[in-house]
Order: C-alpha cells, then sequence, then structure tokens
C-alpha cells in the first residue's frame, strides 16, 4: 500500500522558530541526516488555520494503514502542542512559543522551495528566512507506522515569506545601531 499524503498549505503566516533553512543541519545526537528544517508556530487567535490542519491530519489518519489502532487525539497532540503548557521531557517552552500552537520540526533532506512576499525565487534565504520571521508555509503531511512508532511527520516544501520580526535566535540586527555619515575629520 503507497503511503497517503496529504498536502497543506498555511495561507495565513506562520511564526518559524529553530530554522535551519540556508544549509541543512543533522543532530548528531540522533544520527539523523542532514535536513532543511524550521518549527511551525501558529497563534491560538488563528483558529481557522489550527481547525484546518487537524482536519488535514485526521484525513491521513484515516488513509494510514495502522494508524487506526491508536488514538487520533493522542497522535495529533505529539506533534501539536500547547505552547503555554509543558514541552516534552517536562521542558518549558521558550517564550516565543506562548500563545501559540507549537509543531514540532517540518523537514525535508532536498531544499525546500524558498520565495519572497511577491512569489517570486529566494536563491538565498539565509537573511530572510530566520528564527522570528513569519511566512505562508506549504507541507506535506504523512502517517508512520514503522518499527514501534507511530505518528505523523511533515515534510517542508515551500516557504513564503510574509513579514519580518524579532530575531529568536540573537544574530545582529543593524537597525539597532545608529550610523551617522559623519564627514567630520576632527581627530578624536
Amino acid at each position: 500500500m503507497a503511503t497517503f499524503r496529504k498536502k497543506f498549505g498555511f495561507n495565513t503566516p506562520v511564526r518559524l522558530s529553530y530554522c535551519h533553512l540556508d544549509k541543512p543541519y543533522a543532530n548528531t545526537s540522533f544520527n539523523q541526516e542532514p535536513r532543511y528544517s524550521a518549527r511551525i508556530l501558529i497563534p491560538k487567535t488563528d483558529k481557522q488555520t489550527a481547525k484546518l490542519f487537524k482536519a488535514a491530519c485526521a484525513e491521513v489518519y484515516e488513509n494510514t494503514k495502522g494508524m487506526d489502532e491508536y488514538e487520533f487525539e493522542e497522535l495529533f497532540t505529539a506533534m501539536f502542542r500547547d505552547g503555554d503548557k509543558t514541552a516534552p521531557k517536562g521542558k518549558k517552552y521558550s517564550n516565543e512559543c506562548h500563545g501559540c500552537w507549537v509543531i514540532g520540526n517540518a523537514w525535508n533532506s532536498r531544499r525546500p522551495v524558498y520565495q519572497y512576499k511577491d512569489g517570486t525565487e529566494m536563491l538565498d534565504p539565509s537573511d530572510e528566512l530566520y528564527s522570528g520571521s513569519w511566512a505562508k508555509v506549504g507541507v506535506t503531511i504523512y502517517g508512520y507506522v514503522k518499527a514501534g512508532n507511530v505518528g505523523f511527520g511533515l515534510g517542508l516544501d515551500v516557504i513564503r515569506k510574509a513579514k519580518d520580526d524579532e530575531r529568536l535566535a540573537g544574530g545582529v540586527n543593524v537597525e539597532d545601531y545608529d550610523f551617522t555619515d559623519d564627514d567630520d575629520d576632527d581627530d578624536i
């Protein structure tokens, strides 16, 4: 039986976190293959997007052999978490997750398509798509039942930049500095 996959577009902007979009990243402690990835944060005020995403996951659940042996809500909430509650393994979510639904990493071993707001291709996402920026995101939802592991996965397909916001990973914001164009040649 072929794996059922559902294309889903987050048509209202979501916030990106834990981005590895300019080059693939491998978590060596889990022996992962290098991958492009991002965590997706949906503001809780966007109830419609949350509802549509849950319905898409329900469709995958209904069409993936073996998933029906498990409770949908349990599988769904393992991936779609409340950022105001405790994160997996008893840890607290970071501040940017508060007031949001947190979707674990969407990833792809192949480079996703990156676009500017107008839909034109973005060749270098390193300064445009960062942890903290907002984007419309296209993913492929799939279910898996393999070697005792059951759940939902998200393939990261398309990221269309929506707007800038505060960087979550630190970094430098040039606007924080007051560089004046001073032609004064006085010695200090």
